[in-house]
């Protein structure tokens, strides 16, 4: 990775994010806050790398922890936004009337809306430019020789994580966390390729990568969409004298049935992909 195409990257990466951050102040509608929040999730894996390799480890505190804000608010956000679409497509299966539910998202849509603009309302444009130049000048002062081996180490890292995880014996209940990872481990891949002539890397086609995230993602939008009918269902035994409202069991049974169809041959996937790019980057 060379150091003068990744600092060029750094700096376009936090332009993006200011443009996108704007974008998405503009009735944080749905596509805005998405877009918004991949940036973001871009600059965690280059920040992750800076203070993993040693290159830059002060702590920007209030710079990254507003990152991390905007992040989280944005995120209880389009996780809502994504319920709805859920609702809508679920709603064809189901007989019983679920207007009351639909009435419930929406209105928690709107909360979140709030509070991702009050969130926003504070964003950090000085710390951003200080950060940015601080970045610059630690990439500057690291030896090309140790930049390339820093970068093999982060993919391997992430590599073993996901094998390890994918082995528990109970990994289904690391189905997130190697989501996380995957996407952690695949936008430092495009940083890789962006920035690289000769890495291993480089010519990597990512399309299955992205395929088995679209399938983590989609499985866990379907466990949050369960969570958020499990609390529906609480507020409605409170208002109904603990009567719980009948549609929601076979709403989620339905939707665990796609769940299972997910990911059923989901880990095999993951192992041939670990191996493939470990056998790639010796």
């Amino acid at each position: 990775m060379k150091k003068e195409q990744f600092i060029k990257y750094i700096s376009t990466l936090l332009k993006d994010f200011e443009l996108l951050f704007k974008q998405a102040l503009k009735g944080a509608k749905e596509e805005p806050v998405h877009d918004m929040r991949v940036v973001i999730k871009r600059l965690n894996a280059v920040f992750a790398f800076l203070a993993e390799s040693g290159i830059n480890k002060n702590d920007s505190t209030r710079y990254l922890s507003q990152l991390r804000n905007f992040f989280k608010s944005a995120g209880n956000l389009r996780d809502l936004q994504i319920q709805r679409s859920l609702l809508d497509h679920y709603k064809q299966q189901i007989s019983t009337d679920l207007n009351e539910l639909e009435s419930y998202l929406e209105n928690m849509e709107e909360t979140a809306r709030y509070g991702f603009l009050k969130v926003s309302s504070d964003y950090p444009k000085r710390e951003q430019i200080y950060v940015k130049d601080e970045i610059i000048s630690a990439v500057k002062a690291y030896s090309q020789a140790d930049l390339d081996k820093s970068s093999d180490n982060y993919m391997f890292k992430r590599i073993k994580r996901i094998e390890k995880d994918v082995f528990h014996a109970d990994s289904d209940k690391y189905l997130h966390k190697i989501r996380q990872t995957l996407k952690e481990l695949r936008f430092f891949i495009e940083i890789v390729q962006a920035c690289s002539e000769d890495s291993p890397v480089k010519e990597l086609d990512i399309i299955e990568i992205k395929e088995v995230e679209n399938i983590l993602g989609n499985w866990n939008d379907c466990i949050v969409f369960i969570e958020n009918l499990d609390r529906y269902s609480e507020y409605k035994r409170m208002l109904n004298a603990n009567k719980a409202p009948a549609e929601i069991p076979e709403l989620k049974t339905i939707i665990r049935a796609d769940m299972k169809q997910m990911v059923q041959d989901i880990k095999p996937r993951l192992l041939k992909l670990t191996c493939s790019l470990k056998i790639l980057m010796l």
